[in-house]
């Protein structure tokens, strides 16, 4: 075999294997994208929830420790605040509260954290909860924190009884999941997939037939 022959083999050899390589990336730039994005989705929620939880643990251990004490006063999200954004800023300036401004906690995906540790800076924009006014008669296993893609049929006054659906044009995770916390301290991930049939989330939000209002961001 010629020296030209051998050269034309050595190169179809090599062609091929180049032709293959370049076919076993392009499946992988078709099909690990989707995993990989699906991957970090589910880690997000995670992360969200032990913030949700973790947020959670804060406010109700400065309130019940105010309740403890003859100096403090509790600080619960009921008549007096119109948004929860508004609640988080005065809890967190109160004496209730000594550590750092918590930031982290209250944002998610698309919804990023406020700047800094500067509380006066905290906007709804830096916020991805909502907050269940609680009611004397409160459940335990009662919603009290969630996620604010939840979407209310009323912009305004609304009520846990007025929630519908996942709004999918809201952060953070659209209708992909929408993360409730109770004040038991159980989390719940609801998808849209979730709200076929006969399961709707106004029973999630209204157990009993309260009526109790949120505060939304």
């Amino acid at each position: 075999m010629n020296q030209a022959v051998r050269e034309r083999k050595v190169w179809g050899t090599r062609t091929a294997e180049t032709l293959a390589a370049v076919a076993i990336v392009a499946l992988f730039a078709v099909v690990v994208p989707p995993a990989v994005q699906t991957l970090r989705r589910h880690e997000a929620i995670k992360r969200v929830v032990a913030q949700g939880l973790q947020l959670r643990e804060t406010i109700l251990a400065a309130n019940m420790a105010a309740e403890e004490s003859e100096a403090l006063t509790p600080l619960w999200p009921t008549n007096g605040f119109t948004s929860s954004t508004m609640y988080f800023k005065k809890l967190f300036t109160s004496n209730l509260y000594t550590n750092d401004f918590p930031a982290g906690l209250l944002a998610a995906p698309g919804v990023p954290a406020c700047p800094g540790t500067n509380i006066a800076a905290f906007a709804r924009a830096n916020n991805a909860w909502c907050i269940a006014r609680p009611l004397a008669n409160q459940t335990n296993d009662f919603p009290f924190l969630f996620t604010r893609n939840f979407l209310s049929a009323k912009p305004h006054d609304a009520t846990l009884a007025d929630i519908r659906q996942l709004d999918p044009d809201q952060t953070p995770f659209g209708n992909d999941a929408g993360i409730v916390i109770t004040y038991r301290g159980e989390s719940l991930v609801i998808r849209a997939s979730d709200l076929v049939g006969d399961v709707k989330l106004e029973m999630l939000f209204n157990p009993g037939s309260v009526t109790n209002g949120f505060l939304s961001p």
